[in-house]
């Protein structure tokens, strides 16, 4: 017997006064505990009035947070169990208990009597996560959506129609191994939100969720990518698609993940925040399209970390641990919390094991996005390698000696690129928005006195210049 199984068993057998008694006195419910022990209440109206007076709890809730409790069997029981004894007239709410109930019959019926399109997008928002993507039934409640750009959208998803939406780009890909892991998260607006906010996913693995940093904003959340033609040319299609449907992203910011696993030593994690630390100023402007102010709330949501990281070198707490555990744990502390433009928060995290970068601007363009997957790709890529290989590139210590930023920057892209053309576009992003921060200003920008160097052995040095 499940554990939430079980918490209904025992409830069942209590009287009212015990649950209530219980509520009072409980706090940090889950919400799944806390619908499991209120239709476990024997008084109709005492159910519908504990249920109200918590109604706040439903306000973010989904019927993924169903899934993630619940197994198919014990959802459907759940959702008959809540649809006899609650009744629920508010719609979202309503949807989810009856695709919970996983009855084909009803669920057809309640998206038939649903009055607006934004009201049948709640069941097949439901439908398409209960039942998986390309099911029969999401199918058949699509068919019935008049809306042409709900169903565009929505057709993406389709196995048999996706090929329609899908960008025929012949990307060159670059020297990236595709071993290394890569997640985006497209932050994008939309005037018609209220309308969209309920399209499940995109392309069948770009799921979409609603955001509230911004009014009308989304986020389009891509599954575990890997650099190749394939995946690629899928992100491709997503840009595309949200650029034809008139999504944009003015004023969001652009999170990209890359997987932490590629690098496998405290050697790999150090050249990483040498490299980084050295060229933190610099890779806040080559992340961003050319000629374009950094966004307003950067510094709230995507502040920079080299004061942070040169306090822990000169107190020599990156060397205290000599495990690669240890020296993980340093790191984590330096970026505190997530909302900095490089959040080392994940690192080791079992869901989610990424090194994140967020200092760019939100971008759907997918020339412009692919330059950044290069840029932190190869950074993290570079960083192993360079602790692989017999030969050590002279221009590793050179980046730690160079005064002036604009030749550091130089030095950076002649490590990572092999060719002009991949440089180029990141030079000119720089010349750009240098100019940008001085003339109209933007994300402050301190003349960087302050260097890190490496020795042999990977142990990072504060340097004064």
């Amino acid at each position: 017997m499940g554990k939430l199984r079980e918490i209904k068993k025992n409830f069942e057998k209590q009287n009212d006064e015990f649950i209530m008694n219980f509520f009072k006195d409980t706090t940090n419910l889950k919400i799944e505990e806390f619908i499991i022990i209120v239709l476990c209440i024997k008084d109709p109206i005492l159910r519908e009035e504990t249920f109200n007076s918590n109604i706040a709890l439903f306000e973010k809730f989904d019927i993924k947070t169903l899934l993630k409790a619940f197994t198919h069997e014990e959802l459907q029981e759940i959702g008959h169990d809540f649809l006899n004894k609650m009744k629920p007239t508010y719609v979202p709410l309503k949807a989810i208990f009856v695709v919970a109930s996983q009855n084909t019959n009803l669920i057809i019926e309640s998206f038939n009597e649903a009055q607006t399109v934004a009201e049948k997008m709640e069941y097949i928002k439901n439908v398409h996560y209960t039942f998986g993507p390309n099911n029969n039934l999401e199918a058949f409640l699509i068919n019935q959506i008049d809306d042409s750009e709900i169903r565009y959208l929505l057709d993406t998803n389709e196995e048999r129609k996706k090929d329609i939406y899908t960008t025929n780009n012949n990307i060159k890909l670059m020297d990236i191994s595709p071993e290394i892991t890569i997640g985006v998260e497209l932050e994008v607006v939309h005037d018609e939100a209220a309308k969209l906010k309920n399209i499940p996913s995109l392309f069948g693995t770009f799921e979409i969720i609603n955001e509230t940093t911004l009014e009308n904003e989304f986020e389009v959340i891509s599954p575990i990518l890997h650099y190749t033609n394939k995946d690629l040319t899928t992100l491709a299609s997503v840009c595309d698609t949200l650029e034809k449907m008139g999504f944009s992203t003015n004023g969001t910011g652009g999170h990209i993940h890359i997987g932490a696993n590629y690098l496998k030593s405290k050697e790999d994690y150090a050249m990483f925040l040498y490299l980084y630390g050295n060229c933190e100023n610099i890779i806040y402007k080559i992340t961003d399209r050319a000629s374009k102010k950094k966004r307003k709330n950067a510094l709230t949501f995507a502040s920079k970390i080299k004061e942070e990281l040169l306090e822990s070198i000169t107190s020599g707490e990156l060397e205290e641990n000599n495990t690669l555990l240890g020296y993980i744990y340093s790191i984590k502390k330096i970026s505190k919390t997530r909302c900095r433009g490089l959040n080392l928060q994940n690192i080791n995290n079992p869901e989610k094991n990424t090194i994140e970068f967020r200092m760019g601007n939100g971008e759907i363009s997918f020339k412009e996005l692919l330059a950044n997957i290069n840029l932190f790709t190869r950074l993290i890529q570079v960083s192993h390698d360079l602790n692989t290989k017999e030969n050590q590139n002279p221009l590793v210590k050179k980046i730690g000696q160079e005064p002036d930023e604009r030749k550091r920057l130089d030095l950076l892209l002649d490590l990572l690129f092999t060719t002009k053309e991949e440089k180029e576009i990141y030079k000119e992003r720089y010349e750009s928005n240098t100019k940008i921060i001085n003339i109209i200003g933007g994300i402050p920008h301190k003349i960087d006195h302050t260097l890190i160097d490496i020795d042999a052995k990977r142990k990072l040095s504060k340097k004064v210049i």
